[in-house]
Formats: C-alpha cells, structure tokens, sequence
C-alpha cells in the first residue's frame, strides 16, 4: 500500500484482508465476551462493499452485529479519515440504532429513520437519481452532519448525492411515514414482492429497461447498447463481448437468500453466424462443501445455436441462494454473442 500522487491511499495492490492489528482487537473482544456473556459484540467498518467478507468473518467469529461505512467521497481514505468518518457514525448513530422505517421526502428521495444515540431520532437520506446533486426542501430548517467530516450545518435546503447525509432534527411528518412504512417493500423500482418474473430489456433507443432485475454496472452497458435490424424490425442489443454489465441482481422483495425454484432465461444470438458461442451462466448455490460462501457460483453452460437468429436459452435452478456475496446474484462471463433481455422467473 502507497500513497498516490493524489494524495490519496493507493490500495489497488494490496489485499482486503483484516489486518493483524484489527485481527487482534477482535481477539480482544472476543475475551471480553467470555468475561461478561451478557454483553453484545458489534464490529463496524469502512471501505468498499467488498469489506462485507471481512464482516462476515467477524459474525463468525462470534459478534453479534457487524456495520459497513461506504460511501465513494471516502475512497482511498486514510487512517485518520477512517476514524473520522466512523467516529461521526458512532456518535450520531450510538451502539444500538433502532430501524423505525423508510420514507420519501417531498422530492421523492430516500430516507431512512432511525433511533440513535440518547433516544434520538435521525435521518440518513441520499438522493434516489444516480449520480445526481440535489437541493432537497425539507420544509423546515434542520441541522445535518456530513459523515466525511462530521461538520454540522442548519439549512431548509440540503445538498443530497449518492452519498449519505445525517438529518439531526427530522420533520415529524418524515418520522410517521417511516413508522407507517416499516413493514412495507423499500420503493426500488417498484414493488416485486408478489410478481412472477423479472427482467431487462435493451431497447432500440438504447436505453436499458429494468424490471426488477438489474445489472451491475449500468454505465457500461449504456455504452455497449447497440441496434440491430432496419426500420421497425430494429432491436436493441447487448454486446456480450463488451467488459463489465453482464452481472445482474434480483430485486430484493422478488426473492433472496433460499430462492426455490427458479428459470433464468436469455435471448441472445451469435455474434459471427459461423462461429460456435457457448454462454456460461455462473450463480450463487448453496455449496454444501464451501460453507464459508467464499466459493459460491456454479457453471451451467448452453449453446447458442448456428446462425444468426435470436434464440432462447434457459436454465431451471433449484439450487439458487441469492445474497450477493460478490456484489450479484447471476452473470454471464464474457463471450462472442449479442444479448436482447434476460429474464428470472419463480416456478
């Protein structure tokens, strides 16, 4: 590990491990344990999604509780900033925070009610468009605090990202939407927790239309959308060759963890007519003998036939434990074809 030339820590060679300072205060914790049972052990960290393993070692290991700080303004961070930014969660947040619900502000972007520190109520609230910076009018004045800084300011107007802000005195109208929709689905595009199938679909404008399931990297794809066909027989496509998009994610509320019986299928075509095109779907199964998860996926393949026509391919699983152990439930490694949609359904 360097630092880089932009003053950041350059971590792109060094491995996501716990390091043996923190491999120690774990162990340190765990003694603790043993010398009063009653109490609860949380280990809280901060850094990429990527850090989940590094937590789920620490549950295994015997705590009670693990929390991941990630945001993209807190890449390449340093010790100090670390601390900073765990330090500002911990005191706003406290040991124990109580999930009271979710809410959409008046501007529909999402925020999560919570009981912290002291009995207090607080908001973590981002904005719902990627990528975008909004002003997002609360109605009233309220203090925040950045968890990049732990600066508190007072406004009617906040400046909402893709990166969380803490809402210190939220409106009350705020708190009883969020207690009113505690128990109901997060409003992810839309609600699939009775639908039949999922899917995604690559248009002729180019646009990718999601429904209910989603790729993990949607910037690539837009860019490797392409057309196919003239006039009113013109269909969008994926290039599968291309890197990065061919990962995809259930919604949530459709199904995770212990999934049932499942069909996932795919319409694609060979990208030369005379080439033979094998597409490899790798998924998340139960692996009775990796039970760390750490080696999750199974390999099914499928021939995509000769010629250039749109055919559909389709795989049964009764196998499938989607929790995104590795960022997604299902993908499609890289290959001489063209994709049109995939689509997930329940059996």
């Amino acid at each position: 590990m360097r630092m880089g030339d932009d003053g950041l820590m350059d971590r792109t060679k060094a491995k996501s491990i716990i390091n043996i300072d923190c491999q120690f205060g774990l162990e340190a914790g765990l003694q603790l344990k043993k010398q009063y049972p009653d109490a609860r052990m949380i280990v809280c960290s901060m850094g990429p999604g990527s850090f989940e393993n590094a937590l789920k070692t620490a549950i295994s290991m015997g705590y009670d509780e693990a929390y991941l700080l990630s945001d993209r303004k807190l890449g390449g961070s340093d010790t100090y900033a670390t601390g900073l930014a765990l330090a500002t969660m911990l005191k706003h947040f406290g040991q124990h925070p109580k999930y009271l619900g979710w809410a959409l502000t008046e501007d529909d972007h999402l925020a999560y009610v919570f009981e912290g520190a002291d009995g207090k109520t607080l908001v973590a609230a981002w904005t719902s468009k990627k990528g975008e910076i909004e002003k997002s009018n609360l109605g009233q004045e309220i203090e925040f605090v950045k968890p990049q800084t732990g600066e508190i300011e007072k406004s009617a107007n906040v400046t909402l990202s893709n990166s969380p802000v803490f809402l210190l005195n939220p409106p009350a109208r705020l708190i009883a939407a969020a207690r009113a929709n505690k128990s109901r689905p997060f409003p992810w595009d839309g609600d699939y927790t009775d639908a039949k199938e999922i899917s995604v679909t690559y248009a002729t404008d180019g646009k990718v239309i999601s429904k209910g399931l989603h790729t993990t990297d949607g910037e690539a794809i837009l860019k490797a959308v392409q057309l196919y066909g003239d006039g009113h027989a013109q269909v969008g496509f994926r290039d599968g060759t291309a890197p990065g998009g061919n990962s995809f994610v259930c919604d949530p509320n459709f199904l995770s963890y212990k999934t049932g019986p499942i069909e996932i299928t795919i319409v694609a075509q060979r990208k030369d007519p005379a080439q033979a095109a094998v597409i490899d779907l790798e998924y998340e199964y139960d692996n009775p003998a990796d039970p760390s998860g750490i080696h999750p996926f199974k390999k099914i393949a499928r021939e995509i036939p000769e010629g250039d026509d749109w055919h559909t391919l389709t795989w049964r699983l009764d196998d499938a434990e989607f929790n995104a152990y590795w960022g997604f439930h299902f993908r499609f490694p890289a290959g001489p074809f063209n994709i049109r949609g995939v689509t997930v359904k329940k059996l």
